[in-house]
């Protein structure tokens, strides 16, 4: 069961990933498939006259990391307790890190009934430290058999983030 969350959780922070750059993309080119053909029947005939779009900064946050968040379903279970029990959270320097934290984070970390998460500019950080934590523990063959450590003496592996 465990293991299973740890995957959905990955596959959750890759689909969340690719979400993010394919509406970036988009507010960079609205039309990714070229000129469209023109199904009226009208002889209009395109120009070479290039079109000029205007990026807002605070639009384009609002599309990636919405101010009033983005919600995801998780069977989260005791996934917290874990990463304490397992060294992948010093729960006395998280305390530290974020000067106390808030009854929610506590419930993160040592419940056992979460079921959804609601990611804000305000829990980002948290959840990005949470969710790392989530990467250092996760064992797959992926990453102990894989392409990487394969070449792993020709490759040092140190620098490698943990996801």
């Amino acid at each position: 069961m465990k293991r299973t969350l740890i995957i959905l959780a990955a596959l959750g922070g890759v689909l969340a990933l690719w979400f993010t750059m394919y509406q970036l993309a988009a507010a960079f080119n609205p039309s990714p498939l070229g000129p469209q053909p023109n199904l009226r029947g009208t002889s209009e005939v395109p120009t070479s006259t290039p079109v000029v779009v205007r990026l807002n900064y605070d639009d384009l946050v609002e599309q990636v990391i919405p101010v009033t968040g983005t919600t995801i379903a998780v069977e989260w279970g005791d996934l917290g307790q874990g990463l304490i029990e397992a060294g992948a959270i010093d729960l006395e320097k998280f305390e530290t890190q974020y000067g106390g934290l808030s009854a929610e984070q506590r419930e993160i970390l040592q419940g056992d009934n979460l079921q959804q998460i609601t990611f804000t500019p305000d829990n980002i950080q948290f959840w990005t430290n949470v969710l790392w934590s989530l990467g250092l523990t996760q064992q797959s063959k992926v990453l102990s058999a894989g392409p990487m450590m394969k070449n792993s003496e020709q490759t040092p592996l140190g620098n490698y983030a943990s996801t």
